[in-house]
């Protein structure tokens, strides 16, 4: 292990460690914006922290918008419910959030 500014670096990447099978998830397509994604989320989590029924809610509409039990304009107007003075995570679904499932289906 090499540190570098108090981060642990692997220094053996070839993945004999774990059965030759370190870099296997790297073969396949990797889409960034999936880091993204999960990033908007665990904003959103952090953001209803001490409101745990809220992001209840946000995550059950998401799942139905997923399965197709919402349109897009019924997942942004319970967006906007849900999010009401935080404009700036409405944005986020609509750039981050919504192509992924529109363009899914």
């Amino acid at each position: 292990m090499a540190t570098q500014k108090g981060v642990t670096h692997a220094a053996n990447t070839s993945g004999s460690e774990h059965g030759g099978c370190y870099h296997s998830r790297s073969k396949k397509s990797f889409d960034p914006r999936v880091l993204d994604r999960l990033r908007y989320l665990a904003q959103v989590k952090a953001e209803f922290a001490d409101e745990p029924g809220t992001y209840d809610f946000f995550m059950d509409v998401l799942l139905r918008f997923k399965a197709e039990k919402l349109d897009s304009p019924g997942v942004i107007r319970h967006m906007r419910e849900i999010f009401g003075q935080k404009p700036a995570l409405l944005e986020g679904f609509k750039i981050l959030v919504l192509p992924s499932y529109e363009n899914s289906s």
